[in-house]
C-alpha cells in the first residue's frame, strides 16, 4: 500500500501531459484493495502495539499527508477509528511532518 501511495505522489509531480492516468488508476486500486483487506481484518490486530501496527500507522499517516483526496477514512470507518486512537500516541505525534 505504501509503495502504491508513493508511486501516485511521484507520478502526480510529473508534468501533467507526462502523467499516466492508467498507472495512477492502477495504484489507487492497489491502495483501495489493501485498505479493504485491512478493514475486513481489523479485529485480528492484537491489543499491544506491534511492528505491523507501526508500519500500518506510518502508511495511513502518509496517505493522510500526501493523498488526502483519497478519503480513505470514509471508506474504512473501523480502520479510521483505530488509526485515530493510534495517531495520538507520542511516537506518532513526534514524527508528524509539518
Amino acid at each position: 500500500m505504501l509503495d502504491a501511495t508513493y508511486n501516485i505522489v511521484m507520478e502526480r509531480r510529473r508534468e501533467t501531459q507526462e502523467q499516466s492516468s492508467d498507472w495512477i488508476a492502477q495504484w489507487k486500486s492497489q491502495v483501495s484493495r489493501s485498505l479493504d483487506h485491512i478493514e475486513a481484518g481489523i479485529n485480528m490486530l492484537p491489543n499491544q502495539v506491534t511492528l505491523a501496527q507501526l508500519a500500518l500507522g506510518a502508511a495511513l499517516g502518509y496517505l493522510d499527508f500526501r493523498l488526502s483526496d483519497l478519503d480513505w477514512c470514509s471508506r474504512c470507518p473501523a480502520l479510521a477509528a483505530g488509526y485515530g486512537d493510534f495517531s495520538v500516541r507520542d511516537a506518532m505525534q513526534n514524527t508528524h511532518p509539518e
